[in-house]
């Protein structure tokens, strides 16, 4: 049989005899989130950064002028998409997801970015996002994108964030605009767009290099991990069914919400892994 070979990014290749000793069980499928809104990212507001970070204090202040939409790109590492749904509703209510980073990973001067669209009935200067990374509150800020998707983004101190787990969270007060029945809180809400929500890494930022580093492969920007097959060669029945059986290996082992399984002639995208399969004697 063709020997599979393990790639991230420009990690090493991992042999199968390594990937061989993986736990196999089988994981349900789950759908992926989609979000619900509209138009294109039209505000992009930095957070002073001079402001506190370590504790809850007042809004932060007002951005700069916005740059233009093609000015804001999608996150380094999106999140994993949640079972739970991406919308915070009534006057209270939030997410958090688990995000595992690598040593390297931690270390880097990262920046967490929220994308999110909210309900009109929403009034601004009585409604709030604020965010935490595990448990400690990095920034705040107004929620008013009723009209568009409105872009966050919150400087995240070098101490936070951990090698493995991390918790990262979204809190959402939410005041009706006019009406203050109990009936009216459901008009209140916020949808937390997957896409643009994540960590903002620099360029060149480290990512997997080994079995270890399973749970720090970042999902798509549906919250998604897709694991792709490289063929170079066909394979035949028994074969395949091993590789599906592999997948489902790394899968588990990476503790992966929600992957996809895919088969590719080439190497994909940053988001996911790529399992080349291969003779024994290419290299």
């Amino acid at each position: 049989m063709p020997v599979p070979r393990l790639r991230r990014l420009a990690a090493p290749r991992l042999s199968l005899l390594t990937l061989a000793g993986l736990l196999a069980a089988s994981a349900e499928p789950a759908v992926a989130q989609s979000f619900l809104g509209r138009g294109a990212p039209q505000v992009l507001t930095v957070p002073d950064a001079s402001a506190p970070v370590r504790r809850l204090g007042p809004a932060v202040a007002e951005p700069a002028p916005a740059p233009p939409p093609q000015a804001a790109t999608l996150p380094h590492r999106p999140f994993p998409a949640l079972a739970t749904g991406l919308r915070l509703a009534g006057e209270e209510s939030s997410l958090q997801w688990p995000v595992y980073l690598t040593e390297a990973q931690a270390r880097e001067r990262l920046r967490l970015r929220v994308g999110y669209l909210a309900a009109i009935s929403v009034v601004p200067d009585a409604s709030y996002l604020t965010a935490t990374v595990n448990g400690v509150a990095i920034g705040r800020s107004e929620i008013k994108a009723p009209g568009a998707i409105r872009i966050l983004e919150f400087d995240i101190p070098a101490d936070l964030l951990k090698s493995g787990y991390n918790a990262v969270a979204i809190a959402g007060i939410q005041r009706h605009r006019v009406d203050c029945s109990l009936d009216a809180t459901y008009e209140l809400w916020t949808q937390i767009d997957p896409a643009w929500t994540g960590l903002v890494a620099p360029p060149g930022a480290a990512g997997a290099a080994s079995l270890r580093d399973l749970p720090a492969i970042a999902p798509d920007g549906r919250g998604v991990v897709p694991i792709r097959i490289v063929l170079r060669n066909r394979p035949g029945f028994a074969s395949f069914e091993r590789l599906i059986g592999l997948a489902q290996r790394v899968a588990l082992a990476g503790g992966f919400a929600q992957a996809s399984v895919e088969f590719a002639t080439e190497p994909g995208g940053p988001a996911g892994l790529d399992i080349v399969v291969g003779g024994a004697g290419e290299g």
